[in-house]
């Protein structure tokens, strides 16, 4: 699972997955290029948000991928609990079929996390009001 991640100093975007529309890895775009770029834009605008967007105690919620069959957990750290925010979690190129598996935000169970439907819903400039709002940008990307 996993397309990104963002740690102490480094954000990191893995496109080997963005490059089909099944999410199985590919070293050639095999999707619209337009399409690939929409999907890299906001995976990259998400993973350096991890290290922006602030004050996010407020309305972040901690989401973990829950797998229907076998119960196994994995967590996935904070995130937005606006799915019209670039912000929020996905799990997958395009959301897994509920008898698969969910991912639960909070107390929530979300059946809406993959990055395409994400992308299709998006707010204008990707952001939510409260995660703009919590946009604290320090002096190393000055």
């Amino acid at each position: 699972m996993g397309f990104g991640g963002c740690f102490e100093n480094a954000a990191i975007a893995s496109t080997a997955r963005m490059k089909r529309f099944d999410s199985e890895p590919s070293e050639k775009i095999e999707v619209d290029f337009d399409l690939y770029i929409k999907r890299l834009e906001a995976l990259c605008i998400h993973e350096i948000g991890h290290d922006v967007v602030r004050e996010r105690a407020q309305h972040y919620q901690e989401a973990v991928w829950i797998n229907a069959k076998t119960g196994h957990r994995l967590g996935l750290g904070l995130h937005c609990t606006d799915n019209k925010c670039v912000m929020y979690e996905v799990v997958d190129i395009n959301a897994p079929p509920a008898e698969q598996g969910y991912m639960q935000l909070g107390e929530d169970k979300k059946y809406d996390a993959g990055l395409d439907e994400v992308i299709a819903r998006l707010h204008d400039g990707g952001l939510c009001t409260r995660c703009k709002e919590a946009v604290r940008v320090d002096e190393r990307y000055k």
